[in-house]
């Protein structure tokens, strides 16, 4: 031990009345130190213990395997809920270099993937929130109460991090989950009920929503980074990760432009409001909902719901006769379609199911089909419903993932294929046997190809969400890019967006919802692509029906009227409040200096002063 004289000494010298008080309490966080710091603890000197120090040091898995919990603390990363918004969590314990410097431990769980099918809210935005989309009469006020001095950060978060070279930032991008932010959106609301603070659609485009389900690299979705309490614990967790490192993975271009995207919309939702990047993705969209429109007609023109125009005719001119100057009336599906079945194709939908942990293994694969040929001499019905009996469907199980089955996530049922029988094939085989679908006799695993079965078809690859079912075929082995059959792809996605005027993306069972179609046992690749098709065809019959309806166009138009009158109300109340406060009455009132305390150091005698509206008056 020590010489007790030395520690007398340095008492006196610095008096006792100047020592910090004696702490009986155990720290709920293992402490980490370094060799010299755990030296002067034990009262020891560096170089009675040098080096059983540094071995101890050597031997420590880094900080991750601490466990960084307090009593009773509580987060959507475990089991148990979240703790209440608002409440501001103790300090975590911090070990402390010999330079003084804080480091916290790791949370274990670091570097695990994120929840599949959440969205993700980029957290900078979050601490933005209120100078960005609250009314600006409550900006101050939820400011000074949720955000200021450190408020946001001082929360307890559960947060999530994207840090790859393929969007190169100086730090990780941070993330929270939707139902964090809007659990912080209700307590804000809660104390301020005049805020009335949601998650709009508006802000969604602007990128404060963000998902990642159609990225099925696990390197390029959000990772756990732990629950945090404090700033200087979140400074600490980012400074101290590793610098992302190349990923050697099948990337395709459409998926590293889908993470760009993403990626970029995060980051600039955290800036102030560009009018000039707000006209860019007002003009993307509108390439993009062209494009839907586009692939709608065509996918009616090859149901033969919709004539197809002479091959001299391009497809621009073509859709400008059809929106301008052509009326083509409606369907009678009770009678069969009066129409060419343009191009003579056969429909082919998929649907991937992977496992829901890590490494996430393709399990399931179903395959779907509607040979144009078998609809010429029947009606369809009012949704297609009459067509749907000629759907042929496989469901093909991978043997060495039969016991895989979701539940954390989304319900799985691979044990409920409502079509047929399932099928289980090797891994090894899996690219084969899904290759034999898009090659006579089509799917149709019972019937062998004849002479007749042999003739190649042109493909229409259907799918919801199409590019992501795609990018699961990429990953088990076969692009289907490469069959010089493939003629078109359609989303159905896309098709209810183009059917509708809705802005957002539906779910595939909320789609046949809305035309009074049940799908049983979903997340069954195998229902789940016969289901696809039944989409396909009650948006494309539907919509056929209603061409020239009253109905119909009225229905449009109440819906263009209840959209409209929301965004005039919205506007209307937005310029209320920006008129609000300006009138300070005939004498002027009196100056307003006032004195607060501030969070910096400030010199004796030194007095600061702020504005009305909170920042520091520089004198």
């Amino acid at each position: 031990m020590a010489d007790p004289s030395r520690m007398d000494r340095f008492v006196r010298l610095v008096g006792e009345e100047n020592l910090p008080p004696k702490n009986s309490t155990t720290p709920t966080i293992p402490v980490h130190i370094t060799g010299a710091e755990n030296d002067a603890q034990n009262g020891e000197t560096v170089t009675e213990k040098g080096e059983e120090a540094v071995e101890w040091w050597d031997q420590s898995p880094e900080l991750e395997n601490a466990t960084p919990r307090l009593p009773g603390e509580t987060s959507e990363l475990t089991p148990s809920t979240m703790s209440t918004p608002g409440q501001t969590a103790a300090p975590p314990a911090a070990s402390y270099s010999s330079g003084g410097i804080a480091h916290y431990d790791f949370d274990p769980r670091k570097g695990q993937p994120g929840p599949v099918g959440a969205n993700y809210c980029p957290f900078v935005a979050v601490t933005k929130y209120p100078y960005k989309f609250a009314r600006g009469d409550l900006r101050q006020p939820l400011a000074s109460a949720f955000f200021d001095a450190g408020k946001i950060w001082n929360r307890e978060w559960d947060l999530y991090y994207v840090w790859s070279d393929h969007f190169p930032t100086a730090k990780p991008v941070l993330f929270i989950t939707e139902p964090q932010l809007q659990r912080f959106l209700d307590d804000i609301n809660r104390q301020f009920p005049k805020a009335n603070l949601k998650i709009t659609d508006e802000q969604r485009e602007e990128g404060l929503v963000v998902n990642f389900d159609d990225i099925n690299l696990t390197h390029l979705r959000p990772s756990v980074l732990g629950h945090s309490t404090s700033r200087e614990q979140i400074d600490d967790w980012t400074d101290r990760l590793p610098l992302p490192q190349p990923v050697p993975a099948v990337m395709t271009d459409r998926t590293h432009e889908a993470f760009r995207a993403k990626m970029e919309l995060a980051h600039e939702v955290a800036k102030t409001k560009s009018k000039a990047k707000k006209k860019q993705r007002q003009d993307e969209n509108v390439v993009k909902r062209r494009g839907m429109a586009g692939e709608f007609i065509r996918t009616q023109r090859y149901l033969g719901l919709t004539p197809t125009p002479p091959s001299e005719v391009s497809l621009e001119e073509h859709l400008a006769s059809l929106s301008v100057s052509v009326s083509i009336p409606a369907i009678d599906t009770t009678n069969i379609v009066p129409y060419l079945f343009d191009q003579d194709v056969i429909f082919v939908a998929v649907d991937v199911e992977a496992y829901e942990h890590p490494p996430r293994q393709i399990t399931e694969v179903g395959i779907a089909t509607i040979d144009t040929r078998d609809l010429k001499l029947k009606a369809p019905g009012p949704v297609g419903e009459e067509w749907q009996s000629t759907i042929r469907a496989r469901h093909i199980r991978v043997a060495e993932y039969k016991n895989l089955i979701n539940k954390d996530f989304v319900a799985g049922c691979p044990n409920k294929f409502e079509f047929g029988d399932s099928e289980f094939v090797g891994q090894d085989q899996l690219p084969q046997t899904v290759a034999s679908c898009f090659k006579p006799p089509y799917s149709d695993s019972a019937q062998p190809a004849g002479e007749q079965e042999q003739e190649n078809r042109k493909i229409i690859l259907v799918g919801h969400d199409v590019q992501q079912d795609i990018d699961y075929l990429y990953r088990l082995g076969y692009n289907p890019y490469n069959s010089s059959h493939l003629l078109d792809t359609v989303d159905t996605a896309a098709l209810f967006r183009v059917a509708t005027k809705d802005p957002n993306a539906r779910a595939l069972g909320s789609i046949l919802y809305e035309y009074g179609l049940t799908g049983w046992n979903a997340h069954n690749a195998g229902n789940d692509a016969v289901h696809t098709l039944w989409a396909m065809l009650a948006i494309c019959v539907r919509n056929s029906t209603e061409r020239e309806s009253e109905t119909a166009a009225k229905e449009m138009e109440e819906k263009l009227r209840v959209r409209t009158e929301a965004a005039v109300a919205a506007a209307k109340e937005k310029v209320k409040d920006d008129m609000e406060g300006w009138d300070a009455g005939e004498d002027g009132g009196v100056a307003l200096v006032q004195e607060k305390p501030t969070f910096g150091p400030v010199r004796p005698g030194e007095k600061v002063y702020y504005t009305s509206g909170g920042a520091i008056l520089d004198v």
